[in-house]
């Protein structure tokens, strides 16, 4: 392995890892050796993430994940661990901005609610799937 640092057999989740900065984390790390999981909401554009990485060295897999919902971030942690048997790092990177292109005072109750449960509590279900399994 070339370059600054050696992430071979490593295992990295990165959620909105289909697009913008998350994908770049994610091919950073595949770039090192590193295995990735790429957790989103967007089943064409986790694939599109994927094949972007397809002639790295670390392997990848895709898994649809909502991490507002604890249930589908408990899914997607055991699909990765059956997948490549471990975490070693995890970057929730998810994130949405809530109103779209309208101004802050036209967004509605639900619309801001969504946001933070995907902005803050995403990050919080996603930490705590992955310090469970880090710590055993």
């Amino acid at each position: 392995m070339s370059g600054i640092f050696d992430l071979t057999g490593r295992v990295a989740v990165i959620t909105g890892g289909n697009g913008g900065i998350g994908l770049g984390i994610a091919q950073a790390l595949n770039a090192a050796g590193c295995n990735v999981a790429i957790w989103g909401r967007n089943a064409e554009k986790n694939a599109n993430a994927a094949t972007s990485m397809k002639a790295g060295p670390g392997k990848v897999a895709t898994q649809f994940c909502d991490v507002s919902d604890p249930g589908s971030v408990k899914t997607a942690m055991k699909a990765t661990l059956d997948t490549f048997g471990r975490v070693d790092g995890c970057f929730a990177n998810a994130g949405i901005g809530g109103g779209g292109r309208r101004s802050f005072i036209d967004r509605t109750e639900e619309e801001w609610r969504r946001m933070f449960a995907t902005n803050l509590d995403g990050v919080f279900h996603v930490f705590q799937a992955a310090a469970r399994h880090m710590t055993e």
